[in-house]
């Protein structure tokens, strides 16, 4: 009997999303303190620029470094686990298979949020940003169903022929 052992994705992706968030966050922290802010904004770069070393650093930077560190800790975690759990099959981590790939997916397509919020909001920038998501997210899911209900009322028929056979029904309860 061998156990095996191969928590990769959800290990991958947890770390890699609220990692990057918050390494993202983080970026634009020069702009919450009046004396570093001074500098950052005296930096002879347009502001284009100053966002897109930024995004670069934030996003394919964050990706490979992380992506390198959690291939090391797997390799170790492997070598270290196969040695005290004899009876235990490592499954070694896959860079390059497809959740990892649709991990990254999603990671590049949030983290723009996330690095924007760190530019808008002051402090808290984390929770205010998580917190806007939530609020955008009830707005459109409200919007969808105030437009989705018509939709689905117009695919039946409710004549009033159906109200007449209802209201009959019920009278003989």
């Amino acid at each position: 009997n061998s156990l095996t052992f191969g928590a990769h994705a959800t290990n991958f992706t947890f770390f890699l999303l609220v990692g990057g968030f918050i390494f993202s966050i983080m970026a634009f922290h020069e702009l919450a303190n009046p004396g570093r802010k001074y500098r950052y904004l005296t930096l002879p770069a347009s502001n284009f620029e100053k966002f897109l070393s930024m995004w670069t650093l934030t996003c394919p930077g964050w990706i490979v470094a992380f992506s390198i560190t959690y291939l090391m800790y797997s390799w170790l975690a492997g070598s270290v686990g196969s040695i005290f759990f004899r009876g235990m099959t490592f499954i070694p981590f896959d860079v390059f298979s497809g959740y990892v790939l649709m991990a990254i997916g999603y990671y590049v397509a949030f983290q723009g949020i996330f690095l924007a919020g760190a530019v808008h909001f002051r402090n808290y920038a984390f929770a205010k940003t998580i917190f806007t998501l939530l609020i955008l997210c009830f707005v459109c899911g409200f919007i969808f169903y105030l437009i989705l209900s018509d939709v689905i009322r117009s695919d039946f028929d409710w004549s009033p022929a159906c109200n007449l056979l209802e209201n009959q029904a019920l009278k003989r309860f």
